[in-house]
């Protein structure tokens, strides 16, 4: 199954449920998009710690930013994501 495929099965089991009610869809990253994987960045020992800071909080979604340190503080991992925020609130610190 393709990543494109994937993702147009995914949207169709989510039909009728809240990630559809909020008009939520998945998509793959374009070509050029989404960096390598480049698994020689991959660590096999030591500790890692993983830090995420929300650096963006809407009324309704919120982006957080996180990384993945190896022992010697350098970058293992990267994400950048849009969550549905809680509509009660929950979670806010």
């Amino acid at each position: 199954m393709t990543p494109k495929e994937f993702a147009a099965k995914i949207n169709e089991w989510a039909r009728g449920t809240m990630i559809a009610s909020h008009g939520t869809q998945f998509l793959t990253a374009g070509e050029g998009r989404a960096r390598e994987f480049r698994p020689e960045l991959n660590t096999d020992r030591g500790t890692l710690t993983a830090e995420a800071e929300v650096i963006q909080r809407g009324r309704t979604t919120l982006v957080v930013d996180g990384q993945v340190f190896d022992d010697e503080r350098r970058l293992v991992a990267k994400l950048l994501a849009t969550q549905l925020a809680s509509r009660s609130g929950a979670g806010r610190g």
